[in-house]
């Protein structure tokens, strides 16, 4: 196949690294016809980390609850940024308590789910995060600045130009502090698997009740295209976190 090196890339480095020769082998006498099925291979692979190989159990626990994270601050993203540019019918979901109940469970999933420093490595642990975030904060506090200083009356092109760096200081954001957790490695101890199952049940509420929500409003608005897009793809993430949990029932065993 052509493009087998794209493909190759797209597979978890773990994979990679233990079936690496194997796997561009089988790539290059593939044809066209299997491409399909080895994209939904490549997918499900990214979707139970449980099962990537040369992984300790807590390694483990420490992939999945990146994965966790990972998903749950898309669906925050995803929901904010349809609240504020969205139709009408969003913006109204926004100030639902519905909304507010989902947006408040994601927090709180988050929290449950955040892996513990040692002592012996915070500071590393602490290096490692502002390093990760420097960019994204400077980047959110210049648009603070900006607004305080009254970019509000400026021109169309510098306020789109300051709420375009607003949604890229928090989209980096949500991605740096992916990067953060999956860095910090030995020097975290991510949730055990009682914690890990309790805070992605946390994670499914929170995301089911803005896709509620989301739904909800753009059923009354008439099918508004924003709000129904992403309550639907808030139903697709939340696959994810099925997943994800089941895979917890797994770890159980092996601990």
């Amino acid at each position: 196949m052509r493009f087998t090196p794209v493909l190759l890339s797209l597979y978890p480095r773990p994979v990679r690294a233990r079936w690496g020769l194997d796997l561009e082998a089988e790539l290059r006498t593939a044809g066209w016809r299997a491409l399909p099925g080895t994209l939904a291979g490549i997918a499900d692979l990214w979707l139970h980390p449980a099962i990537w190989p040369d992984a300790s159990p807590r390694r483990r626990r420490l992939r999945m609850t990146t994965m966790a994270v990972a998903v749950a601050l898309a669906c925050g993203f995803v929901s904010m940024i349809t609240v504020e540019l969205g139709g009408r019918s969003a913006h109204a979901a926004g100030h639902a308590p519905l909304m507010s109940a989902g947006m408040s469970l994601i927090l709180a999933g988050l929290l449950v789910l955040a892996p513990l420093p040692g002592l012996r490595g915070l500071a590393a642990t602490c290096r490692i995060g502002v390093t990760r975030l420097a960019l994204p904060a400077t980047l959110g506090a210049g648009v603070v600045i900006a607004v305080h200083v009254g970019a509000g009356g400026a021109p169309p092109v510098v306020r789109a130009a300051v709420v375009a760096c607003w949604w890229a200081a928090l989209a980096l954001g949500a991605v740096q502090t992916c990067r953060a957790i999956a860095a910090a490695g030995s020097l975290v101890d991510p949730p055990r698997p009682r914690r890990l199952r309790a805070g992605t049940a946390i994670l499914i509420a929170g995301s089911a009740a803005n896709a509620a929500d989301l739904l909800r409003f753009s059923q009354r608005a008439g099918h508004d295209l924003p709000g129904t897009a992403t309550g639907l793809g808030l139903l697709v993430l939340l696959a994810a976190f099925v997943l994800l949990l089941r895979d917890t029932h797994h770890l159980t065993v092996h601990e």
